[in-house]
């Protein structure tokens, strides 16, 4: 390819990098957003700013960029997209080095309009960091493997830095920067050198984090308990049932899937093709110890957005690439194929599959057709739909004559999806919110205002005071037990994602499930964050 074509090709990609993630990006924070967000302002993983680890390279990162905005959800939005974009070149790079320059260009344009690449970047900042350190690290990596001893070095440090991004980062490429360390030099020396390298990198991001939660003894406490609560309701290996695991497996097949769908078709020829490179090539192979453990880590114990498979989900991509060039070029048909396999990757984006219908009975195509929802772009306009519409509901639902608490389920939702309280405080900053935890044992009520977290209260039932004449705002699961519990005594009213109970003067104290709801006198106070 000329100089002046391959401008107008990377210009053409910056171009739909644009075009595919600003004007359809997610126009409300997350719940791990808002943690993010309070943590540009307050790094404290102990109360999830941002939760653990703390990834602290990314918040300083983030913190840097804000210093330019002033604002989260731009700074965010700038960083996804800069991020996403720093990725397609990381791709090509490796992708032509591997095989060739048109696989890597071919590699760049399955990454760039792959769904779960694509979602992740309209999500939010943090996940394609994993996309963009995986490639440096296998790019390091791939060099070390074929004997050049200074990459050794520079795959530590792509390792340790994206570690400070995404600690999983060294479960997943870890193996991989290891055996080229080795088999590339065949030095013991150099790959110790390394690893020490690697080991400081990590001590700093480390130390930066134990330092913010009080030491390495409370860093170790938070980051094992939030693991396992995490991967306990899922992960084979912490006891969980064989649906909830087979529901894991599943979502890491299609996630991975959506890269392979495209081009998958064209493996028959690529087996026969006599221009391709032998299956045990070194390329191969190492591909191979790229993608392997990371799978297995996920299969056996946590995978549970499209976006943490984006360790592997570029590799998918980079070897369709080779396989549809590979597979066509004999009959001069490998662009018609790469067009075909993007034009696939779009359309599952765009949400094709249709979601099962209620009380289909399941089994592998509803699995893959919610699996394919959870990364579509109809997902995201979802989300964004109920966060957005339920803080207007609660808008339109503040009376200006009587003070208005709001109660947050904190739950996950098992049906329907509703708004988090962690999401209400960061766009109603000055909302009284009690977060009702009855999932705990004993129950748990916590009060917050904006980044202000109050007092803890806990028993069975937990009493929750509120003001005499306020009216109380229900954030909780439509169709949920909490909601139906309030919808049985007659205490739910409005919807249909916001409900309302108006508490009069002398009402009496009364109790839903493990929540006890007290009306202070007048002058008694109510307590709150002040």
């Amino acid at each position: 390819m000329s100089r002046t074509s391959s401008r107008a090709f990377w210009i053409l990609v910056a171009a739909l990098l644009l075009l595919t993630r600003v004007p359809i990006a997610a126009k409300y924070l997350t719940i791990d957003n808002v943690n993010l967000a309070y943590a540009l302002d307050n790094f404290d993983p102990r109360i999830h700013q941002p939760q653990p680890p703390g990834y602290p390279f990314f918040v300083i990162f983030a913190k840097l960029v804000n210093l330019i905005f002033h604002n989260p959800e731009t700074t965010f939005l700038v960083i996804s997209v800069v991020v996403s974009g720093l990725t397609l070149p990381a791709v090509y790079l490796l992708a032509a080095r591997m095989f060739d320059s048109w696989t890597g260009r071919a590699a760049v344009c399955l990454l760039l309009l792959n769904p779960v690449f694509w979602q992740a970047g309209l999500d939010g900042p943090l996940r394609v960091n994993l996309a963009l350190f995986a490639l440096l690290t296998a790019y390091c990596s791939w060099r070390a493997w074929n004997g050049e001893r200074a990459f050794v070095y520079w795959g530590a440090l792509a390792l340790g830095i994206g570690s400070g991004f995404r600690p999983d980062l060294l479960l997943y490429l870890g193996p991989l920067w290891l055996v080229s360390a080795l088999a590339g030099t065949r030095s013991a020396r150099i790959a110790v050198a390394g690893s020490a390298l690697l080991l400081l990198v990590v001590v700093v991001w480390v130390g930066i984090v134990a330092y913010a939660v009080g030491g390495a003894t409370e860093l170790y406490r938070l980051s094992t308990g939030y693991a396992v609560e995490q991967s306990q309701p899922s992960s084979v290996v912490l006891g969980a049932n064989a649906r909830l695991w087979m529901r894991q497996l599943s979502r890491l097949a299609v996630w991975n899937g959506l890269a392979i769908l495209g081009w998958f078709w064209a493996v028959p020829f690529f087996i026969t093709s006599k221009s391709r490179i032998p299956l045990l090539s070194r390329q191969f192979v190492f591909w191979t110890i790229w993608i392997v453990p990371g799978l297995i880590a996920q299969a056996l114990i946590h995978v549970d957005n499209p976006g943490h498979t984006l360790f592997s989900v570029p590799a998918f991509c980079l070897i369709g690439a080779y396989i549809l060039k590979a597979s066509l070029e004999g009959w001069n048909a490998a662009e018609t194929g790469l067009l075909f396999a993007v034009v696939a990757s779009v359309m599952l984006f765009m949400n094709f599959v249709p979601l099962p219908v209620p009380g289909s009975p399941g089994g592998v195509r509803d699995a893959f057709a919610v699996a394919t929802f959870e990364s579509s772009l109809e997902n995201t306009r979802w989300v964004d739909d109920v966060h957005g519409s339920s803080l207007k509901e609660i808008q339109a639902l503040m009376p200006p004559d009587r003070q208005v608490v709001v109660i947050g389920q904190d739950a996950v939702q098992q049906s329907n999806w509703f708004l988090n309280w962690r999401i209400a405080r960061y766009y109603l900053p000055d909302a009284d919110i009690r977060v009702a935890a009855g999932q705990k044992k004993p129950a748990e009520t916590m009060e917050v205002r904006g980044s202000t977290l109050g007092r803890v209260s806990s028993g069975s039932p937990v009493e929750i005071p509120v003001p005499a004449n306020c009216r109380l705002l229900w954030l909780v699961e439509p169709g949920g037990p909490l909601h139906s519990a309030l919808a049985a005594a007659g205490l739910a009213h409005g919807g249909p994602r916001v409900f309302y109970t108006d508490i009069e003067p002398g009402s009496l104290p009364f109790q839903v499930m493990d929540f006890r709801i007290v009306p202070q006198a007048e002058g008694g106070g109510a307590h709150g964050v002040q």
